[in-house]
């Protein structure tokens, strides 16, 4: 596999993850977007502090937060390599949809397992 200095969507910063999740045109689009939904922290205000500038961002917030701002870095990470491997990339819409629609069902998917756990108590 070959590997690139600068980014290869755009050309335009050294490729690091930093670049690939928070700085990539492509990457601040669907953040954004996601931020319109969510409460996501300003793409502007993240810094790449060091190598391990996610475990910075995701520190101190709370586990449904946590679970955002996973989940965008993942869906961005997709849409990336969709790019990367000649398919065009989702519609930035879609994939804020596809995020919603996901958090949803895994928040409700927790919830009927606790429910379980606690009736399972009861017995």
């Amino acid at each position: 596999m070959e590997v690139f200095d600068t980014c290869v969507i755009y050309g335009m910063e050294c490729e690091c993850t930093f670049h690939a999740f928070c700085r990539c045109p492509m990457a601040r689009s669907l953040w954004q977007a996601m931020e319109e939904v969510w409460p996501l922290p300003d793409i502007g205000t993240l810094t790449n502090t060091s190598s391990e500038w996610l475990l910075h961002l995701l520190e101190g917030r709370s586990e449904t937060m946590r679970a955002m701002i996973i989940m965008t870095l993942w869906r961005i990470w997709h849409c990336r390599n969709e790019v990367i491997h000649h398919k065009p990339a989702p519609p930035i819409e879609a994939s804020r949809r596809f995020l919603c629609s996901y958090l949803e069902s895994q928040s409700s998917s927790f919830q009927m397992l606790t429910l379980q756990k606690e009736r399972q108590w009861c017995l």
